[in-house]
């Protein structure tokens, strides 16, 4: 069996252990470099997370999640800008 995703296992000791016993074949996207040390399958997918990032945190802000009920569009019209 051959394994090809995003791993991150820093975090996850047990999983990179159970990869070993189990002998799967395992290729890392985030570690796969190109000549001149780039990252080509890790920087599209940071750039995807940071932009995400955003959302998911005000999803967690909503009423539904236990958040203070933030609400982005009553947040700009509350805080009216001046000339």
């Amino acid at each position: 069996m051959i394994l090809f995703t995003y791993l991150h296992l820093a975090p996850l000791p047990e999983l990179t252990d159970k990869l070993l016993e189990t002998r799967v074949n395992s290729v890392a996207y985030e570690t796969i470099r190109e000549a001149d040390n780039s990252l080509p399958l890790l920087t599209p997918m940071s750039e995807v997370a940071g932009r995400m990032a955003v959302q998911v945190g005000a999803q967690y802000l909503e009423a539904p999640m236990g958040g203070v009920e933030f609400c982005w569009a009553e947040f700009r019209a509350s805080h009216p800008r001046t000339s």
